[in-house]
């Protein structure tokens, strides 16, 4: 995943990211398996998913995005759709 992030140490120097664990994956090994990764730890918070959270993945979303925009409204919050309408390039 971390090698197709375009300007990705960028983005993990900038950021915050809250990274949802999924399917019992340890994401502090994760983040050990990448040295950029380990270099900005304190920008990743790991957090688990509640129980009524759906395990939806940012790739789903980008692969129906332009392809079926009721599927990916059902997919996500609707204020995070919300946000996802004002600001992405994709609705173009």
């Amino acid at each position: 995943m971390l090698p197709k992030w375009h300007s990705k140490e960028s983005l993990v120097a900038n950021f915050k990211f809250v990274v949802f664990s999924r399917n019992g994956l340890d994401t502090q090994r994760e983040i050990d398996r990448y040295p950029l990764l380990v270099k900005y730890r304190k920008n990743f918070i790991s957090a688990v998913s509640p129980d009524d959270i759906k395990d939806i993945s940012s790739t789903a979303i980008r692969e129906n995005i332009t392809k079926n925009k009721d599927l990916v409204k059902q997919m996500m919050n609707p204020r995070a759709y919300e946000i996802l309408l004002d600001n992405c390039s994709y609705f173009e």
